[in-house]
């Protein structure tokens, strides 16, 4: 089984079984899928923040993170933005085109790895592409998780922000009872705490602050 990202994971983990986002929790699991994609590209230098904080183009982007086209082109045509402008151009657009695009290159990844189907529907003007994860391969990433976490398991950095995006998208209690939910969530306070988590750590921080101006935008909107 292919090695899967941090966004990849998510992606699973975030799709009903009918390949749609929650309704009930659309903006919060959106924003984390913006913000695990962004961190990816960061962490690959792909993009980088300048003296404004804003997103400037770095490193080509790699065929590796190909599921991230749909996210770096919206940077890459356009003049620097700041993270949050990004975010908006998924969550508040006019439509669901950029967000669409960005599900269905994840979904085609993950498809191509074994851990799920696309169903493919021709529109009017465009194919729809959706795609249904496969029971299993959700199963296998809280799996790994629940054995990091809350089986005394080294912390890797992946585990810690992927769990990090679960908690912020309010999708931890759709995987794990209230106990695991709650020790879940100190042992991600511990991490922050953690000098040798100092980046991830940051990584938690950005993703908080995201979600806080989103919901504002949104209700500003």
């Amino acid at each position: 089984m292919k090695t899967l990202s941090v966004t990849q994971e998510y992606t699973l983990c975030a799709l009903k079984e009918n390949g749609k986002i929650p309704l009930l929790k659309s903006t919060e699991v959106t924003v984390c899928l913006v913000m695990g994609g962004l961190l990816e590209l960061l962490e690959q230098h792909v993009v980088h923040w300048d003296e404004k904080g804003c997103l400037i183009l770095g490193e080509v982007l790699p065929e590796s993170l190909g599921y991230l086209r749909p996210l770096y082109e919206q940077i890459t045509d356009r003049k620097p933005m700041t993270a949050r402008a990004l975010a908006e151009r998924f969550v508040f657009s006019a439509t669901d085109k950029n967000l669409h695009q960005l599900l269905g290159a994840l979904g085609e990844s993950l498809e191509a790895a074994g851990c799920g189907t696309l169903e493919r529907e021709k529109g009017l003007l465009h194919e729809k592409v959706t795609f249904l994860p496969e029971p299993q391969a959700v199963q296998r990433v809280v799996d790994k998780i629940r054995a990091e976490f809350l089986e005394a398991g080294t912390l890797s950095e992946d585990v810690v922000v992927l769990t990090a995006l679960l908690q912020e998208s309010g999708l931890l209690k759709q995987y794990f009872s209230k106990y695991e939910t709650d020790t879940l969530k100190v042992r991600l306070q511990e991490v922050k705490q953690n000098e040798a988590y100092a980046i991830v750590a940051k990584m938690i921080d950005d993703i908080e602050l995201m979600m806080a101006v989103v919901a504002t935008a949104g209700a500003n909107w």
